[in-house]
């Protein structure tokens, strides 16, 4: 390396001078060009021939810098590997190790609510929900230790730190909260400590989802193919049954609903009373494949719908929700 810049510094040396003599060439002969034209008295003809005599000679020179100068030299530069480093290398069983989760990363949450962050949360953790600008909470949930409990999160300059806990008697899935209300689904219940409870078969309270005044709740009951929207209350307002197999439900801050169809491989937008579908906004097609979490970014015109088969988040630019485009796939 020492000895590349060192012929570097040469070059550059040689150029330079190479330049300099080019530039003083030059600003004669324009002295010279300048002086003949001046002379136009013919009783000045002996000064007009000395000076010619001298353009005629800086010409030449000129001439020849120029062949001197130019570029006709071919410079070929090899590089000698240190051979240690090959013997050492091939020592090597490797060159380090990744840590990875062996679980499927899933986008859970609004981003909207998290000061345009986007939070992801681990599937055994299921799902993240911004509480506060700063805080934010994740349900966990392990069948096999028996812990169900809600971790409170507080988010300070980009960094996360864990809060209290919050310890469960039943299976936490889905969370959601609005002014001080928290709300969690068990696959047959939805608490708020409880206002909808649903035992008839299982996953029949799967996720859940409030709208931005807090007076409405939805409710997927994948096992029955259905969205239910309830009052405040837990009284049912509507039920939804055109969708196969429904998970994710997420609210948009204007109130829209958008519903993701797992084995349906399906997008869709619901109107805010839970009564009807109004668009198809993505299918298989579009590269959805068993979506379970799905949000929509108002910061930036985005869906962002996190799937369960091939470890990606989806992300659809979508100015106008019946119209998602613009499909930018992260794999995790």
């Amino acid at each position: 390396m020492k000895e590349m810049k060192d012929t570097l510094t040469k070059l550059q040396a040689s150029s330079k001078n190479a330049v300099d003599k080019c530039i003083s060439l030059r600003d004669e002969l324009q002295q010279l060009r300048d002086a003949v034209q001046d002379i136009s008295d013919k009783s000045r003809l002996e000064l007009s021939f000395i000076a010619t005599r001298k353009c005629e000679d800086k010409i030449e020179r000129y001439e020849n810098f120029l062949k001197e100068n130019s570029l006709q030299v071919k410079v070929s530069i090899t590089f000698q590997p240190n051979s240690e480093i090959v013997q050492y290398l091939s020592k090597l069983s490797g060159l380090g190790r990744i840590e990875h989760s062996t679980q499927t990363l899933k986008l859970q949450d609004d981003p909207n609510k998290s000061q345009h962050n986007v939070l992801v949360a681990d599937v055994g953790n299921k799902k993240c929900d911004p509480l506060s600008p700063g805080h934010v909470a994740v349900t966990l949930n392990d069948e096999k230790t028996g812990i169900h409990e809600v971790q409170f999160i507080k988010v300070n300059n980009r960094q996360l730190m864990t809060g209290m806990k919050l310890q469960l008697q039943h299976t936490s899935r889905g969370i959601a909260f609005h002014k001080g209300d928290l709300y969690i689904t068990t696959d047959t219940a939805l608490y708020k400590y409880t206002i909808y409870e649903e035992k008839s078969d299982s996953d029949t309270v799967y996720m859940c989802a409030v709208s931005p005044t807090g007076d409405t709740l939805y409710i997927t009951n994948a096992s029955q193919d259905k969205l239910l929207t309830l009052a405040s209350d837990g009284s049912v307002l509507a039920i939804f049954t055109d969708a196969v197999d429904p998970g994710a439900v997420h609210v948009t801050p204007a109130g829209q609903v958008l519903l993701c169809g797992c084995s349906s491989h399906i997008i869709l937008q619901v109107n805010s009373k839970g009564r009807r579908k109004l668009a198809t906004l993505a299918t298989q097609e579009d590269g959805i494949q068993s979506p379970v979490s799905i949000c929509y970014n108002r910061h930036t015109a985005c869906i962002i719908v996190g799937l369960l088969e091939n470890n990606s988040i989806l992300v659809f630019k979508a100015d106008n929700l019946n119209l998602p485009c613009e499909c930018v796939v992260v794999h995790l």
